[in-house]
């Protein structure tokens, strides 16, 4: 038939409809990417669990965690290795112990943590593919283990396996009741929970075994791309610590740093093969290998700050040839203003005119372009009026507000000042108000604005305003490396690692990773949570804000008389530029001091009412204060007394 056929299509038969054909060909495409997915995850089980297949395969590591105090982990690895029938009393209560599960053809390797310790829990899991969590049938979780889940959210959690002891003598219905209710409890902090196995039930038992044995980890984001090992044993010798353990996640470099939680960071001397201890097999006839040197030309540095020159910005000042030479350069002999005075606007008038008659002209700088051409046609006529011209000085200060009549006033005494003060500072404040105020502060009577507030700067917009991050800085920010780019960077130091992998106010404890530091960072306490890291940006300018409050004592329209924002008439002058504003949205400005009270009259935008309150916003730039490493022996006093206020740096 091939030969009779000699290459020709054969003919669709005309019966067939294009509907019945695309519906085939819709169906064969369904099955095929369903065959695909399929395909797709077992080949992601397999290259996932490949690392703890066969005989030389790694341990899993699984983190025994309790959450009550009247459990104990050592009992609860001996109730999951019973399930194998194999003798788990020599499990310690805080330390290692490998089990070798011959059923499933796997290694488990079980951290014991004993309860309430913290941070051994938080280490644990950072290196661990599964995580038991073990809980009471009596003993509800206290703050503790609350705590402890939810720093493992934000730290990330792997593989969760929940377990429970309940005792023989509950009958059946309260066992039930009992399992719901550990089951709705971690489920809110591991919604992929679907059941709790009972320790006390030999076939929970082998079923959570089962777990730890045939499930695939799942993975962690930040420690991808990263290497890490579990120390199974520790060896001090002629200054070097020798650590043994299996390598996870990518290969180690030796010319890379490690950290060591506790300790710190250090360099790699070099990199020796281990043997795999067999049950039933003498390993003291292998020697190890050497498999890698650092590299001096490429080794990482341990050298993490920089070590700032005081002399390097050393400044030479002027000489005064110098600064004669650059005074003569201007070619302008400005005269000597006297104390107490400000410039004085100078008009070039008719002689005879009068200081009224002189404020209706127009200056030389308010003509618009058109009339310069007129200016080229008078040039002859310059110096016959200079000769009728005098110069005459416009006091400028007076506003056209200035210029009304004003009221005398006069200072209240002590006793009614006072008397009213504290009605004002104690009165009902609105629980709204205080929300959308929080830096809102009274002014204090017994120190000076001016002094108490000489850090702080006024500005027009917090978001659009100048402010140099190079200003005044700290001597601890010359200790900081400063990145040009730093996204760059750090994709170029992660591509490096890629390229070795293929040839080979309150003092807080910061967890990045591996590593805890003790920290002062600014913050608020609504937001002391887990986060993101950005990047590190010395440009970065965090700013504390604090806000004058005054109230309206009279008012007249747009003009009113402020009181108890300060209480003196120089701090009045002091602050006089700032600008103000109410928490009804008005915008004004301190027009002139009234009296020796503090008392000011200002200027706004749109009309007031003496129900609103007046407000001055003072900025100040902080710096949080040099991180160190926390250590597990550090005591709690010794962590108080690391750093005081970093907020009045």
């Amino acid at each position: 038939m091939r030969d009779a056929a000699k290459g020709r299509i054969a003919r669709q038969s005309p019966k067939a409809s294009a509907s019945a054909i695309n519906a085939t060909q819709s169906r064969l495409n369904r099955k095929n990417n369903a065959k695909q997915a399929q395909l797709n995850k077992r080949s992601a089980i397999v290259s996932a669990s490949r690392i703890f297949n066969g005989v030389d395969g790694a341990p899993r590591i699984v983190a025994v965690i309790p959450l009550s105090d009247d459990l104990d982990p050592r009992q609860a690895v001996q109730s999951l290795a019973g399930a194998l029938d194999v003798d788990g009393s020599e499990c310690p209560q805080d330390g290692l112990w490998k089990l070798r599960a011959e059923r499933f053809k796997t290694s488990l390797q079980f951290r014991t943590v004993p309860y309430r310790s913290f941070y051994g829990a938080l280490d644990a899991c950072k290196v661990a593919d599964y995580v038991v969590f073990v809980l009471s049938s009596t003993v509800e979780v206290d703050t503790w283990g609350d705590t402890l889940l939810r720093a493992l959210q934000a730290q990330g959690m792997p593989e969760v396996i929940t377990v429970a002891s309940c005792s023989s003598s509950l009958d059946l219905k309260s066992r039930s009741g009992i399992m719901k209710s550990l089951l709705s409890f971690i489920q809110y902090f591991v919604p992929t929970q679907t059941r709790i196995f009972d320790l006390n039930v030999s076939s929970d038992s082998l079923n959570a075994l089962r777990s730890l044995c045939e499930g695939m980890p799942s993975p962690i984001r930040w420690k991808e791309g990263r290497t890490w090992l579990l120390g199974e044993d520790l060896v001090w010798q002629d200054g070097h610590l020798s650590v043994t353990g299996v390598v996870r996640g990518s290969s180690l470099s030796a010319n890379r740093l490690i950290h060591i939680p506790n300790f710190g960071d250090y360099q790699i001397a070099k990199i020796l093969s281990a043997p795999n201890p067999r049950p039933g097999r003498s390993n003291m006839d292998q020697e190890p290998v050497l498999l890698a040197e650092p590299d001096p030309s490429s080794a990482d540095s341990l050298v993490s700050s920089n070590d700032p020159d005081d002399l390097q910005n050393e400044q030479t000042w002027p000489t005064e040839e110098e600064m004669k030479g650059q005074i003569e350069d201007t070619g302008v002999d400005l005269p000597d203003a006297n104390n107490g005075t400000t410039p004085k606007t100078v008009k070039r008038i008719p002689k005879g005119m009068s200081e009224y008659q002189a404020s209706w002209i127009v200056d030389d700088d308010d003509v618009e372009d058109g009339d310069q051409e007129h200016d080229t046609q008078d040039e002859n006529h310059v110096h016959e009026d200079d000769e009728e011209m005098e110069d005459m000085v416009i006091d400028d200060s007076q506003t056209e507000i200035d210029k009304k009549e004003s009221v005398h006033f006069e200072d209240l005494d002590v006793e009614e000042e006072e008397r009213q003060l504290e009605k004002w500072r104690n009165r009902k404040r609105e629980e709204e108000d205080d929300a959308s105020f929080p830096d809102e502060i009274d002014t204090p009577k017994d120190i000076a604005a001016r002094t108490r507030f000489q850090r702080f700067r006024g500005m027009r917009s917090f978001r659009t305003s100048p402010w140099d991050p190079f200003e005044n800085l700290p001597r601890d920010y010359a200790r900081i490396f400063q990145f040009e780019d730093f996204k760059r960077t750090e994709h170029s130091v992660r591509r490096r690692a890629e390229l070795e992998a293929n040839i080979v106010e309150d003092p807080l404890i910061l967890c990045v990773g591996p590593r805890r530091l003790n920290v002062t960072p600014i913050y608020t306490p609504e937001l002391v949570a887990m986060g993101s890291f950005l990047n590190p940006d010395t440009t970065r300018i965090i700013a504390k804000r604090v806000i004058l409050t005054g109230h309206p004592f009279k008012v007249h329209k747009k003009t009113a008389t402020i009181r108890y924002m300060f209480f003196n008439a120089d701090d009045v002058h002091y602050f006089k530029p700032i600008q103000l504003h109410t928490k009804h949205g008005r915008t004004g400005h301190i027009r002139e001091s009234l009296g020796t009270h503090g008392y000011f009259k200002a200027h706004f935008d749109g009309p007031i009412n003496q129900m609103d309150t007046v407000c001055m916003s003072l900025y100040k730039r902080v710096y949080p204060k040099w991180a160190s490493l926390w250590k597990a022996q550090t005591t709690s006093s010794a962590n108080n007394a690391v750093l005081n206020d970093a907020m009045e740096e």
